[in-house]
């Protein structure tokens, strides 16, 4: 299958926010979008926009991520502060202040009951979430702290709800254990603590020659998104996405890496998302600072060492088939078929891979 780019039809979902969209999710048929000044609701049969919450100072207020509750509600982090909103009245319910600086990530588990947030100061938030008379409440369990620089990005296991990652700007990866301690063993969360940089180190010196020169011209390996993908049946894999166009594949239970590829060249990797399944191929979608979107999968090959077989995953990319994009992405989506992409506008641009998959 030869892919081109002027195969694809795309349009544009224009002027959905004042100003670039940050992050975006969908509500049935409609998308809630977010930006540094507001949180619109866009109805995609109707066209039609709703402000559920607009900034009123923009020299106070920063809105950043959000997430999702029963598709009902909404929380949404404001500088240190996160605010919970009702999206169909479009009211303000409560207002929670649990962290020290800007928030970066907030992550839900799969009960809905724990709410997850990092910082810039590093520290790790969990949240009790609580619904009392239709109305979500949250108060604080406890603090997770190992991380020594900006902490960006979390994920909880698919398939262990007690398994917490964070992404870290000291360069590091952080597997947690959240279930609840006794007293005594409070200072016990963390399970493994991984430096991106000396695994980084192993990919490059197993796939060039000049070693030192590259490692030199490098940037710190700043993890900036955390991403869990089935790579092989009952088999999940970690992503990282780094600094310097790497994504960094992990097994999440050793927290070993299992592979590494340069996608792009000295920019981050901030984005991943599943795609389809290509000539019996499970794609992902990955983007970022680089301006181009790339297709990717899980290459299954058995290897002998020590005389052992064993199974090694390794990442590759899908054929030509990319997108060069022209502009920073700040956030995509697959769905029904169709490639949802925030950049630095305040418009969606979506490919439509319908036809395309037809052939």
């Amino acid at each position: 299958m030869n892919f081109e780019t002027n195969q694809i039809k795309n349009f544009q979902l224009p002027n959905l926010n004042s100003n670039s969209i940050n992050s975006f999710d969908f509500i049935d048929n409609s998308l809630l979008t977010c930006c540094e000044s507001e949180l619109n609701l866009f109805n995609l049969e109707t066209k039609s926009k709703t402000t559920i919450y607009k900034a009123t100072n923009e020299e106070t207020e920063e809105l950043g991520c959000f997430k999702l509750i029963d598709n009902k509600n909404a929380l949404v982090s404001n500088q240190n502060y996160v605010h919970l909103f009702d999206i169909n009245t479009q009211k303000e319910l409560n207002k929670f202040n649990f962290f020290q600086e800007t928030v970066n990530c907030l992550e839900l588990n799969k009960q809905g009951n724990v709410l997850v947030g990092c910082d810039d100061s590093g520290e790790i938030k969990l949240l009790d979430l609580r619904i009392q008379s239709d109305i979500p409440n949250l108060s604080l369990h406890k603090s997770l702290k190992q991380h020594q620089n900006i902490c960006y990005c979390l994920k909880f296991h698919p398939m262990n709800e007690y398994e917490l990652f964070s992404g870290s700007f000291d360069c590091t990866f952080v597997k947690w254990d959240i279930r609840f301690p006794k007293a005594k063993d409070s200072k016990k969360q963390f399970v493994k603590k991984v430096a991106i940089s000396e695994e980084l180190e192993k990919v490059i010196k197993s796939q060039n020659d000049d070693t030192d020169f590259m490692l030199s011209t490098m940037t710190p390996s700043f993890v900036h998104s955390l991403f869990f993908t089935e790579i092989d049946q009952n088999k999940m894999g970690l992503l990282c996405g780094i600094e310097n166009g790497y994504a960094m594949l992990f097994d999440p239970d050793t927290c070993k890496l299992s592979d590494g590829k340069q996608l792009t060249n000295n920019l981050a990797v901030t984005q991943f998302d599943k795609f389809e399944k290509v000539q019996e191929k499970n794609l992902l979608v990955t983007s970022g600072d680089s301006k181009i979107i790339e297709f990717i999968y899980f290459d299954k090959k058995e290897v002998t060492r020590k005389n052992k077989s064993e199974i090694k995953y390794e990442l590759e990319k899908f054929q030509d088939m990319k997108i060069d994009f022209k502009r920073k992405v700040n956030c995509l989506k697959f769905r029904d078929n169709k490639l949802y992409i925030a950049d630095t506008s305040n418009s969606l641009t979506v490919f439509d891979f319908e036809d395309y998959f037809k052939k």
